[in-house]
């Protein structure tokens, strides 16, 4: 079985249907465009002295601000995902890597506290988990996807930030033997949100999603290229990436910005 993945580029703004809903879901922006004193800065690095990190870092007028170490292993870490609620809240999800086997771990900053939680292992009946993703409703509730493997194939996975925890995850895309893999959410004009991932149909890769309506997520729908897109930059690829010369050399980089709530979605150039 041959796996072929899309590379879409998204271009202009895009017009997605969903039932008598239009979702507008705007073009990426340029990495020099980025304003990063409204952002938050996750990246996953492989230091000087072999161990595997996970750090985020804010924009002050003159360089950056104090690196905030969130996790450092000697196993691999991958797959950062971050994102900040209206109350200030911060959220990080990551992949680390046991061997061939991935679990997904994250930590919560509290305003209220002024402190980070410990790390904490997402409870999974999955034989490995791997490429979170972290999203934000109009109701400002917290989601996290990802890509698990059980006997019945790679499948995504969805939870919900409740009360200090995450909830039971839940399938969201159609029990059946092809692989579904690299969530991602992304957002309207007027924040409606939607998770995307890759799914395998009639030998190729395309684009699945599911939206919240109604405070539930709706059954998987196929997408054309016409009619939806991911941007170019795919966070599941381990490459050596750099934003800015004063962003220090990263093997993956996520970007929120807290001004609009929403990820940043951009193009990045490889190191040469």
């Amino acid at each position: 079985m041959i796996f072929k993945i899309f590379s879409i580029i998204m271009k202009q703004f895009l017009l997605i249907l969903l039932c008598i809903n239009c979702i507008i879901i705007s073009e990426p922006t340029k990495a020099a465009d980025i304003d990063y004193k409204n952002t938050l800065v996750a990246t996953a690095e492989r230091n000087t002295n072999g161990k595997f990190g996970i750090y985020i870092r804010t924009k002050k007028k003159q360089g950056w601000l104090k690196t905030v170490t969130i996790s450092v292993d000697d196993k691999q870490q991958l797959h950062p995902s971050i994102v900040q609620n209206l109350q200030g809240d911060i959220f990080v999800a990551w992949s680390r890597f046991n061997g061939t086997n991935g679990r997904i771990c994250t930590r919560y900053y509290s305003s209220d506290d002024k402190k980070w939680s410990s790390i904490k292992v997402l409870d999974s009946k999955t034989t490995s988990d791997i490429a979170p993703t972290l999203g934000i409703d109009k109701k400002n509730r917290v989601w996290l996807a990802y890509s698990g493997t059980s006997d019945n194939g790679d499948d995504i996975y969805l939870a919900r930030w409740l009360s200090g925890s995450w909830s039971k995850s839940e399938m969201v895309n159609s029990i059946d033997e092809s692989p579904d893999i690299q969530p991602q959410f992304i957002y309207g004009s007027k924040r409606e949100i939607l998770l995307t991932w890759r799914g395998f149909y009639q030998g190729n890769y395309i684009n699945y999603f599911s939206a919240l309506e109604n405070d539930v997520w709706t059954i998987e729908k196929r997408a054309s290229s016409s009619k939806i897109n991911r941007k170019e930059d795919n966070h599941q690829e381990n490459l050596i990436l750099e934003i800015t010369n004063s962003l220090p050399i990263a093997s993956q980089v996520a970007i929120w910005d807290m001004k609009s709530q929403r990820p940043v979605s951009i193009t990045i150039r490889n190191r040469k």
